[in-house]
């Protein structure tokens, strides 16, 4: 087992640095969840990830490795990132069409009803929360046929009602901890 994921990545960087230490490898298993950084950024093509994405999977695909694809959440209920709607879109649409030519397993993260809850997403509202990976590990579980991933079906508890002004509160401390200093990042290039 060989995690190379690095938060923050772009797909052309995912490809060039990890895919070939992972060829080298000759993992009987890859999953392969990459491109969302890129749709956050405004001059992205989603027809350009999709040519990336294919290529890396064709590769995989040459020394009879079983990929896992994953789908992009739907943006709707993310202020900021409603307006990426449209590109997740395309880029799903892209993902399924290889997932279907190389016959690779496909997580249909859109799909998941689970993660539309605030509880699987972490306090940047960018990645999943513990709860939220347990979800999507289960789910992959159940398509790669494996027993005991739980059931990721199963609906949140009821959440304890949280105030208008505490949910601002909430928003303005995600401002100042996360989307600031994300943004001065991407302003400095980093």
């Amino acid at each position: 087992y060989a995690n190379l994921a690095l938060r923050g990545k772009l797909l052309h960087e995912v490809v060039r640095e990890q895919l070939p230490a992972t060829l080298a490898a000759r993992p009987d298993l890859v999953s392969l969840c990459a491109g969302g950084n890129d749709i956050m950024r405004p001059s992205t093509d989603p027809d350009v990830l999709a040519t990336q994405m294919y290529d890396a999977v064709q590769a995989l695909h040459a020394v009879d490795t079983r990929v896992v694809l994953f789908t992009g959440v739907d943006p709707r209920n993310v202020p900021l990132l409603r307006r990426t709607r449209p590109k997740v879109i395309a880029y799903n649409d892209a993902l399924r069409r290889i997932a279907d030519r190389f016959g690779c397993v496909l997580a249909d993260l859109w799909a998941m009803d689970t993660l539309y809850d605030w509880r699987a997403w972490s306090e940047d509202r960018l990645h999943l929360s513990a709860d939220g990976h347990r979800l999507v590990a289960a789910h992959v579980a159940e398509l790669l046929g494996l027993p005991g991933g739980g059931d990721w079906r199963m609906p949140w508890p009821p959440a304890t009602p949280v105030s208008w002004i505490r949910r601002r509160r909430s928003d303005a401390r995600w401002v100042r901890v996360h989307l600031v200093p994300w943004v001065g990042r991407r302003l400095r290039g980093r």
